[in-house]
């Protein structure tokens, strides 16, 4: 059984929330195991938005972990409204709680799941995943950050980065929100980090478009869906956004479905600048997502199917009617 850890900026972009109902199909459909979240956006309301979804999707006990001084304190579009929208859904105050720390939550999610049973699925910046590998031995666990990671996970799948032919290249501008936003961590945990790294660049959930039709018609199962609520509130609907970070949870679960090709190994170096260049090399630990042979529009219907997806009687769907 593949264990999941979440490390995500819930809140900056609606797609994180995707991503995240997407695992929790995953998982009722028992091919992974939720084992813990890390908010890396330094908001509470991002921490309490991803407990509410959690919760809404019967999964009250699933650890959350707020990386309080994440890089991005700010609230966001939607996830403070929805929670303070539908505060009935959780048996705390969001403003009141103080939230274990990402590390903390990490470090105990790793050490108790078996040996290379864990992918790392890393859909925000790099400061948490960074904090965890430099962590040290603790009454958690007796390894440091760095050997747990390498005894505990098998790859870490991750977006970040732009890997796109037609822009990629030194002297042009390829940077990538989540890599920029925090270059020294982008940098760090793509050096040092022990175990395999697949990325998803920008390039391939920009080509994968979630249709607002499917949040206008197939979430009606829960009319205050907290996923489709925090979708209008996003942006102005209709619109159809890219899939950033559901490519990197799919391909966390099922990396060998053919949904996506990879690159040859390499290495994906950070410039300065936040640029990130791919140097292919026979021993290099990295590899990026590649689209094709599957049409876009299977991976677009994919998408579909498990993020709206009813948990069977739809125990929250009632909860919601109140």
């Amino acid at each position: 059984m593949i264990h999941i850890v979440f490390d995500t900026d819930m809140g900056n972009d609606i797609d994180d929330a995707l991503a995240l109902a997407l695992l929790h199909t995953l998982e009722r459909r028992g091919e992974c195991r939720l084992a813990a979240v890390s908010v890396n956006k330094g908001n509470i309301y991002g921490a309490a938005y991803t407990d509410l979804v959690n919760r809404f999707y019967g999964c009250d006990d699933l650890p959350v972990g707020l990386l309080s001084d994440g890089p991005t304190p700010q609230e966001g579009r939607y996830v403070g409204e929805v929670v303070r929208e539908q505060a009935e859904l959780l048996p705390y105050n969001p403003e009141a709680r103080e939230w274990p720390s990402s590390t903390h939550i990490l470090r105990a999610a790793l050490a108790g799941a078996p040996d290379t049973s864990v992918v790392y699925v890393s859909v925000g910046f790099s400061t948490a995943l960074v904090e965890l590998l430099a962590s040290s031995a603790d009454d958690i666990s007796p390894l440091s950050g760095m050997d747990l990671v390498a005894r505990k996970v098998r790859f870490v799948s991750l977006m970040a980065g732009n890997f796109d032919p037609a822009v990629t290249g030194r002297q042009r501008d390829n940077t990538e929100y989540n890599v920029v936003t925090d270059i020294p961590s982008a940098r760090f945990a793509f050096e040092n980090c022990p175990v395999p790294m697949v990325f998803s660049g920008w390039e391939v959930g920009r080509a994968i478009l979630y249709p607002a039709a499917s949040i206008l018609q197939d979430y009606k199962w829960a009319p205050r869906h907290p996923i489709a609520v925090g979708y209008c509130k996003y942006m102005d609907m209709p619109y159809d956004r890219p899939t950033y970070d559901l490519t990197s949870a799919l391909h966390a679960v099922q990396p060998e479905a053919g949904w996506f090709a990879l690159s040859e190994p390499g290495r994906v170096v950070v410039q300065e600048n936040g640029h990130t260049n791919f140097e292919a090399c026979a021993e290099g630990n990295h590899r990026y997502l590649v689209l094709g042979p599957t049409p876009v529009q299977r991976i677009a219907d994919f998408f579909v199917e498990l993020c709206s997806d009813a948990p069977e009687n739809a125990p929250r769907s009632r909860r919601c009617r109140k």
